[in-house]
């Protein structure tokens, strides 16, 4: 087996980004001009054509390879070759030299276009020498590699903002850097030889709306969605650290902020220990908005499908003690004694399925083979990673209910306390588990936890989505997990706030009109008002509004409110504009796996061949009518021609 960090260094570096610019012979002999100058020509590739030895000659001077060993160029090429097979359907025939084309199109939705720009010789040069100054200071081989992934497409769209490279310059739908992905994550598969062989996995958290619909606040909401990332993208982690990145083959991980806010606390720790030059930490963070340093939006689905090589071993095993580890982090970190009875229960139960590449390719090509047709063949190729979601995403036929996991100790509990004649209250946030928490009835004896109000009993899963959400401290939870924190958390609004923005804007506008300047952190609605937003929490234990409309707590609002406001008569009618009407509305992406995973999109694909090319093809229609049978006939539509290969490009 190959060294897999080599493999997909080169995999990311085998096209040049300026591609079509170079095979056109528009821009030629940068890099080999770069490396001269820098005194490093002797690593200047002397095999290939001419835009492969610029872009291999340009890895070989970022790892201080001198010679490339015949292997590790057998598993890029082989991965090259399936991944552009792969897409082969979408290339015209024509032999005629295709010049580069003025427009992109969306890969989902073709009637999008984006106008291309071609880079300047001082933009790709500008590149390049970014690219070694930055990737060249980190000697940490497999961190390198996270690091190439993460930044290389920005890297270059810093210096050419709007030259869009396609990978094919008859082809408009994907770019060099689609290809460069879909290389690196393919070579998984090609580190044993010519034939595609390693493991192919589905993980999934199933029942998350369970998880993050159980809510009575705003914040629980967020938290529960949060916590999913967390643990959707904490399975990953170690397998990221080990093989690449590229290995999540779904979702895609460049702009992950999980993963760039991981990788940012690497390179600082990596400073610290000398195997990163100083200079590169701040070189990487700024080639990213400043929103994905820090990983506060629960981006991360709780499904990821994964591509890896046959030495990861029992990957089923590792995955579910990775994810177990990850739930006990959480908890420990959450620092609250009362969540330690879920400590070791998962929210929810970890599904794993994972398949034998190589079996699943043998099978496939058994049911294309021996039709007598050979472009039928070929464009069956285009097929097979289609097949595997398929094949690896057959319904689960058991139901998952929330907190399943922690039913057995659950019933435990209950029939002990049931039978010593005691008492116990249901979680008044989920209706399913016992509660561990009580909010309690100030004045009455009852004890109050933080975050919790009034009546209020929670669960030990409920319980820690409040303790998150409701935290002060977001910032510094992530940074005890092992997170690169850039900024501070945004203070979300709770919902009676969220329907009473325009009535806070005229609070605060009136206190900055009373001359107080009080400092405090706002909502992203509120932001222009921070040099008066103390008085958004000048109660804590509620929300001021909340309480505004009872009475008894009324006086003590109006209290408070007159260090900001001297407007006796504004505050003495403000409870009356008080709005307690407001719609919440839910949305998911379900269509993302329903549909845009399984290649249903609003196009047909003769359609979309014609959109997504270049140049003329004679025979698109017979292609097209091809690729619609072999796509009905192995399961993968129902016959409706509104639906496109699903390939390691496409996703």
């Amino acid at each position: 087996m190959e060294d897999i960090t080599t493999v997909k260094t080169l995999s990311m570096f085998h096209d040049p980004a300026w591609k079509p610019w170079a095979i056109t012979g528009k821009i030629t002999s940068v890099v080999k001009g770069v490396l001269e100058a820098l005194g490093m020509g002797d690593y200047y590739e002397q095999s290939g054509e001419a835009h492969e030895r610029e872009s291999m000659s340009m890895a070989k001077a970022i790892m201080g390879l001198r010679e490339v060993p015949e292997g590790v160029r057998r598993a890029v090429h082989s991965a090259d070759v399936f991944a552009a097979s792969a897409d082969r359907f979408l290339t015209p025939r024509t032999s005629n030299v295709v010049g580069v084309p003025q427009y992109k199109v969306n890969i989902l939705n073709p009637y999008l276009r984006y106008e291309i720009v071609g880079p300047s010789r001082n933009g790709v040069e500008g590149f390049v020498r970014s690219s070694l100054s930055l990737y060249s200071k980190v000697r940490d081989e497999k961190l390198r590699y996270n690091v190439v992934y993460t930044s290389l497409e920005l890297m270059w769209y810093k210096h050419n903002p709007k030259s869009l490279p396609v990978a094919d310059t008859r082809v408009l739908t994907h770019s060099v850097f689609d290809h460069l992905y879909a290389v690196a994550s393919l070579s998984n598969w090609f580190l044993e030889g010519t034939e595609p062989s390693g493991k192919f996995v589905k993980v999934d958290i199933p029942g998350i709306q369970s998880v993050i619909g159980k809510a009575r606040k705003a914040k629980d909401l967020w938290a529960g969605s949060w916590i999913v990332s967390f643990l959707a993208y904490k399975v990953t982690e170690p397998l990221i650290r080990e093989y690449g990145a590229d290995v999540v083959i779904s979702p895609f991980m460049g702009l992950n902020p999980f993963l760039i806010s991981s990788i940012m606390r690497e390179l600082q720790e990596g400073v610290r220990d000398g195997k990163v030059d100083k200079g590169v930490v701040e070189q990487y963070k700024g080639l990213f908005p400043e929103d994905l340093l820090t990983p506060y939006q629960p981006v991360m689905p709780a499904t990821v499908y994964l591509a890896l090589p046959n030495k990861v071993g029992d990957v089923k095993q590792s995955i579910s003690r990775y994810y177990t580890e990850a739930w006990g982090q959480l908890v420990d970190k959450a620092d609250t004694p009362q969540l330690k009875v879920v400590r070791d229960y998962p929210v929810m139960p970890l599904r794993v399925r994972v398949l034998d590449v190589n079996e699943v390719y043998k099978e496939f090509m058994g049911k294309i083979k021996g039709r007598g047709d050979a472009e039928l063949v070929e464009v069956a190729k285009s097929l097979f990673l289609d097949y595997m979601f398929r094949k690896v995403g057959e319904p689960d036929k058991v139901k998952v209910f929330f907190g399943i996991t922690f039913y057995p100790e659950a019933n435990s509990f209950t029939t002990s306390t049931f039978r010593d004649k005691k008492g116990y209250s249901m979680c008044t946030m989920c209706g399913v588990l016992p509660a561990v928490v009580s909010g309690g009835k100030k004045g009455e004896g009852g004890t109050t936890y933080p975050g919790l109000d009034e009546g209020e009993n929670l669960c030990g899963y409920c319980y820690t989505k409040r303790a998150i959400g409701d935290r002060e401290g977001v910032k510094d939870l992530l940074e005890g997990l092992g997170f690169y924190t850039e900024k501070d958390f945004e203070l979300l609004p709770s919902t009676i706030d969220i329907a009473n923005m325009e009535l806070w804007k005229e609070v605060l506008e009136r206190a900055r009109k009373s001359g107080v300047k009080k400092e405090g952190t706002l909502p992203a609605p509120l932001k222009d008002y921070e040099d008066v937003g103390g008085l958004f929490n000048v109660t804590r234990d509620e929300r001021p509004l909340m309480k505004l409309l009872d009475p008894e707590k009324r006086e003590e609002v109006v209290g408070k409110l007159k260090e900001y406001i001297k407007d006796e008569g504004f505050l003495s009618g403000l409870h009356k504009k008080v709005k307690t009407y407001y719609a919440i509305v839910r949305g998911d992406g379900d269509m993302v796996g329903s549909k845009v995973l399984k290649g249903i999109i609003k196009v047909g694909i003769r359609e979309y061949l014609r959109r997504a090319r270049n140049a003329e093809d004679t025979k698109d229609e017979d292609k097209a009518g091809k690729m619609l049978t072999l796509l009905k006939e192995l399961g993968l539509s129902d016959g409706s021609e509104n639906v496109v290969p699903v390939t390691p490009v496409y996703l």
